[in-house]
């Protein structure tokens, strides 16, 4: 059905969160927002789509449409590629190299203001999964005592802002600890203690990846955190694309909303999808509580909150992670009728 590929294009793009969002990658994707989209009157469309990341229990939804068939029921002939740069979804969808992408929510507000042609249209996770979570043994009793240790993060755009909001509403700043970028291995950077704490740890993968290792976690969630209610994972797409063919943006949300049915009901096959996809795969049980705890928080529906995007939009510029508030109708868009 599709054709699995990991891109290794590697994005050339460093943007620095520590304050405002960056103008960086501004000229090609303005340029991008000229694209002619193509003609979609074939019987069945191909159709491109970039992960965040490589694939994982957030994305169940779409791996499960396209297991049980939904997606080619629905016509579509689904691309996924499963990149190995974090940051290439937005990049990709902006130049027209990709149809659809699945990017967290603070991350698509930045692209904005940066100038991106891109726009959520639908919701693949509506709670925000991110945490930071240290060793109850690491002598951290709160979020306010992580002064002066080393804390590692995904080398993800938005999320190292995230952590300096963070840590001012405890009362600290970045340089009160040594932040530790990385692109990938929150779970050994923990486990292994190079860090003493990791930020940006999903409560559905490296929550439970760490706890199968018998290691006995404090786990803080966003919302104790001060962060606002955000959708963690959203499908983007091109303005032009969804004012061309909005059918086609309901059609693979549709197909990904029946997906997260299904993974609800069936976490046995939810299972063996992460255990297929991931590499190296996870232990049983851990794939397991990957695929039931996912299932829980998976959008069934499709349909995003504009209140939420407005409050995160406006915390996130009172944050100074962006410059302007911007209208919350460019950000997203629900076309699901």
């Amino acid at each position: 059905m599709r054709s699995l590929y990991t891109s290794f294009l590697a994005v050339a793009i460093a943007m620095a969160l520590g304050g405002c969002g960056g103008g960086t990658g501004e000229e090609a994707d303005a340029n991008a927002s000229a694209h002619v989209e193509p003609d979609r009157s074939a019987s069945t469309e191909k159709v491109p789509v970039t992960l965040h990341q490589i694939e994982g229990p957030d994305d169940l939804g779409l791996l499960m449409a396209e297991k049980q068939g939904y997606l080619e029921e629905a016509g579509l002939d689904v691309r996924i590629a499963a990149p190995v740069g974090v940051n290439r979804a937005v990049s990709a969808v902006a130049k027209g190299e990709d149809d659809f992408g699945i990017v967290p929510m603070p991350q698509v507000v930045i692209a904005k203001e940066e100038g991106r042609p891109i726009v959520a249209v639908g919701s693949v996770i509506p709670l925000a999964t991110a945490t930071i979570i240290w060793t109850q043994g690491s002598g951290i009793p709160t979020a306010a005592n992580l002064k002066g240790k080393t804390i590692a993060v995904p080398r993800v755009p938005y999320l190292e802002g995230l952590l300096r909001a963070v840590l001012s509403h405890q009362g600290l700043s970045l340089g009160d600890v040594k932040v530790e970028r990385i692109d990938s291995g929150l779970v050994p950077a923990l486990a292994s203690g190079r860090a003493d704490a990791i930020f940006g740890a999903s409560l559905n993968d490296e929550r439970i990846e760490l706890e199968a290792q018998k290691l006995k976690l404090v786990v803080k969630s966003a919302a104790v955190l001060g962060i606002p209610p955000y959708e963690e994972s959203v499908m983007v797409s091109r303005p032009a694309l969804v004012a061309n063919d909005p059918q086609l943006v309901r059609e693979i949300m549709g197909a990904v909303a029946k997906g997260a049915t299904a993974a609800l009901e069936d976490p046995q096959a939810s299972a063996g999808l992460i255990a297929e996809t991931e590499s190296p795969p996870p232990a049983g049980a851990v794939a397991k509580t990957q695929a039931e705890t996912t299932g829980l928080m998976l959008s069934r529906t499709g349909h995003m909150d504009l209140n939420v995007a407005r409050k995160l939009i406006d915390w996130m510029y009172d944050q100074h992670l962006i410059r302007e508030k911007l209208p919350v109708a460019t950000v997203m868009t629900n076309t699901l009728g």
